[in-house]
């Protein structure tokens, strides 16, 4: 069973944000073992973010990373200016069309 991640938060500047973001998500699956993402903007405003992260294979590292002063700072540094909400799901069922 996989573990898929969605967070949801608020940042300054999509724009400016996508880069760093890409960045910080790459050395986070390179720790948790996730084997892809996906990033939504609010249709009205596209400083709402959420991500899903799919496949995490290492959830107890995944919830170490969030928890982790460290990576709340490398957040803050790419423009999350929001206190992110995180939910972790057990993927029981996938159907892509």
């Amino acid at each position: 069973m996989a573990t898929d991640i969605i967070v949801k938060h608020r940042v300054t500047d999509f724009d400016s944000f996508k880069p760093g973001f890409e960045q910080l998500v790459r050395a986070f699956a390179g720790e948790t073992g996730a084997a892809g993402h996906n990033v939504h903007c609010d249709v009205e405003d596209r400083n709402n973010v959420v991500v899903t992260v799919r496949g995490v294979a290492d959830a107890a590292r995944a919830r170490a990373l969030f928890a982790s002063s460290d990576f709340q700072q490398k957040m803050g540094a790419i423009g999350v200016c929001s206190a992110p909400d995180i939910t972790f799901l057990d993927r029981v069922d996938e159907q892509i069309y």
